[in-house]
């Protein structure tokens, strides 16, 4: 479940690792894979393919668990839109994966910005929680 909030501030990181994808930034997956790869150890065998990524996903290093994936400025993140649309299924995915072997809370993607794009999200048929 994609939980949604408009006060990224207020959530609470303790004990919780914390990657930000600004859209600013991040207009490809080959930077967000680059960044993934590099922030959360992955083998050097990982070259940005999405099974991969799913299954690096589900097994992450017990020192980068729980994780929390924070996405700024979801408009302008991922350019191209079959990219943003298997990203973002692909996150529900891992997400769904982890609340059926530990606990919602496990693996959290947060979107900021959520209005802006909710059609969107409401276009992937994600369910989301607004927080």
């Amino acid at each position: 479940m994609l939980r949604i909030s408009k006060k990224i501030n207020e959530i609470d990181a303790a004990s919780q690792t914390q990657l930000v994808l600004n859209g600013a930034i991040f207009n490809d997956m080959t930077e967000v894979h680059k960044y993934l790869k590099q922030e959360l150890s992955f083998e050097s065998s990982y070259k940005g393919d999405l099974d991969i990524l799913f299954d690096d996903l589900c097994n992450l290093p017990e020192d980068k668990c729980p994780l929390q994936i924070i996405i700024k400025n979801v408009i302008n993140f991922l350019t191209i839109p079959e990219e943003k649309e298997e990203f973002f299924c692909l996150l529900n995915d891992v997400q769904e994966t982890w609340s059926d072997v530990m606990n919602e809370d496990f693996f959290t993607v947060i979107i900021e910005d959520f209005e802006k794009s909710q059609d969107f999200f409401d276009m992937l048929f994600i369910k989301t929680e607004r927080i």
